[in-house]
């Protein structure tokens, strides 16, 4: 899996490389590419974490750290995860 925050990385790199999953985060969208049969489809979940629902989660997490701290949303990412 790769996760990509600099919006400099194209797709093409990771497929060269075979990266099964990429996570890209782009003005406030997370977007989700699953490698299927040599190209990158985008997808709704992870196949890493299939349950999570991580492209409406992650940006309001993100958000959240903007106003109460990095450690504390982390702490209740972690938590939210957990449960």
């Amino acid at each position: 899996m790769e996760i990509d925050i600099t919006s400099r990385t194209h797709l093409n790199i990771y497929q060269g490389l075979k990266v099964p999953e990429v996570w890209r985060f782009e003005n406030g969208i997370l977007q989700i590419n699953l490698l299927q049969d040599g190209v990158y489809v985008e997808s709704k979940s992870s196949l890493n974490f299939p349950d999570l629902p991580l492209i409406e989660v992650i940006p309001q997490y993100l958000e959240k750290s903007r106003t109460t701290g990095r450690n504390a949303t982390l702490k209740a990412f972690r938590s939210w995860v957990n449960s």
